[in-house]
């Protein structure tokens, strides 16, 4: 009843993004799969997933030889994939969206009141108290995320791969969001997790495996396992020598950034100073405009008021 990957391998033109990974999932466990950028995380989910093929290698799923050839095929067989950037219609409903592309009909017309009705079934299953009716551009991040998995959920998946799911939350909604995968799990779910943020790690998952340019390097058998030891295993050397000591910044000034807010409203007031030799750690979830802020000092935007010297 688990998955099953053996000497799985892809390459894109000259870049060998897998080599030879083998990799096992049981019913209700939470895998979690690290690695820097670039590691072969995505790949192999994507293969999983069914959005490309593997050169080489098997798969079992639930006993059986596993070799979806598109994502629709690993739905099918209850393989779920849901992505960092969320793929929903925003005009659409909550309902309408758990049933894009499937849509109950009745009479050649579509059954709304039993879309609704089975759409609120899996909304009350993560806990998720709103309307299936609501428009989910009226949905908070973390409540679109659930939306995601509501839809992976009627189509009855047994096994979802997680890219990066808490990327866009914080930390109230990271903890539902793990109560709803220890529920899941109970009901003999399983997980493929893959993210960034390693203090997390411990918490959610069973098992852990590192990847490091698309090699297996390392598998822990307990998730109880040192952030410094994760860090050693992604990047292959210890940390003493990925941090070392720079020494305290000089006092010039190299930047100063006074009252800076975004033409479209994504950050306002904004102020600080970098120094020479120093470094600036400018930190938020997804949409707390980050991006927008280094893009107006860059000058790629303009700022609706402020100044940057």
């Amino acid at each position: 009843m688990s998955l099953i990957v053996k000497g799985v391998s892809k390459r894109f033109d000259a870049t060998q993004a897998l080599d030879s990974i083998d990799l096992e999932v049981q019913p209700g466990e939470v895998v979690a799969l690290l690695g820097e950028n670039g590691a072969g995380k995505s790949t192999l989910s994507n293969i999983i997933a069914g959005t490309f093929a593997p050169d080489t290698g098997t798969m079992t799923w639930r006993g059986q030889p596993y070799a979806p050839a598109a994502p629709g095929d690993a739905i099918a067989a209850g393989i779920g994939m849901i992505h960092q950037e969320l793929r929903l219609l925003p005009d659409l409903s909550v309902a309408e969206n758990v049933f894009v592309g499937r849509w109950p009909m009745s009479g050649g017309k579509v059954d709304y009141a039993q879309m609704n009705r089975r759409a609120a079934e899996q909304l009350h299953r993560l806990g998720l108290d709103i309307p299936p009716t609501r428009p989910v551009r009226t949905l908070r991040v973390a409540a679109q995320q659930q939306v995601e998995i509501a839809k992976a959920l009627t189509l009855e998946a047994k096994l979802l791969l997680l890219d990066e799911p808490t990327a866009a939350l914080g930390a109230e909604e990271t903890d539902h969001l793990f109560e709803q995968i220890d529920q899941l799990r109970a009901e003999g779910v399983s997980f493929i997790y893959v993210s960034h943020r390693l203090e997390e790690i411990a918490r959610i998952a069973d098992r852990v495996v590192v990847l490091r340019d698309g090699q297996w390097v390392a598998s822990h058998d307990s998730a109880q396992v040192p952030v410094s030891r994760l860090i050693e295993d992604m990047v292959g050397r210890n940390l003493d020598r990925l941090f070392p000591d720079t020494g305290e910044p000089r006092r010039d000034e190299v930047l100063r950034v006074t009252g800076l807010s975004s033409a479209e409203g994504a950050f306002e007031d904004v102020s600080f100073e970098v120094h020479e030799g120093e470094v600036l750690g400018i930190a938020g979830i997804v949409g707390a405009g980050r991006t927008e802020l280094v893009r107006a000092i860059a000058g790629a935007d303009v700022p609706a008021s402020g100044e940057r010297n």
